[in-house]
């Protein structure tokens, strides 16, 4: 009992940890869509009434307070590129520009 009450304590601590190293783990609107990242690096996207799921693949801290992570998406496969920088998720295209802008 003491001994899995001390595994919480540590996953709840790491958690904490990524959540303050990571800034961009929140719920993020745009103009039509709604994108939550979760902890533990799970994705989801609503629009409307339809939500897609996925979990973060890759995740690079480019420069300070600059990160690009990519998304795969569980059912169609595909992978959606992000950048969080000053604030503000965007969602990136293949040559790098800026598709949509959350906040």
């Amino acid at each position: 009992m003491l001994l899995s009450l001390a595994v919480l304590y540590v996953y709840g601590y790491r958690l904490k940890q990524r959540q303050a190293a990571c800034p961009f783990y929140k719920v993020w609107h745009g103009d039509e869509e709604i994108i939550q990242i979760c902890l533990s690096g799970v994705v989801s996207i609503q629009k409307g009434q339809r939500k897609v799921f996925g979990y973060i693949s890759s995740c690079d801290e480019m420069e300070q307070d600059i990160w690009k992570f990519h998304v795969r998406l569980r059912r169609h496969g595909g992978i959606l590129c992000f950048r969080y920088a000053e604030q503000s998720l965007q969602q990136l295209s293949a040559d790098g520009s800026v598709l949509h802008t959350y906040r």
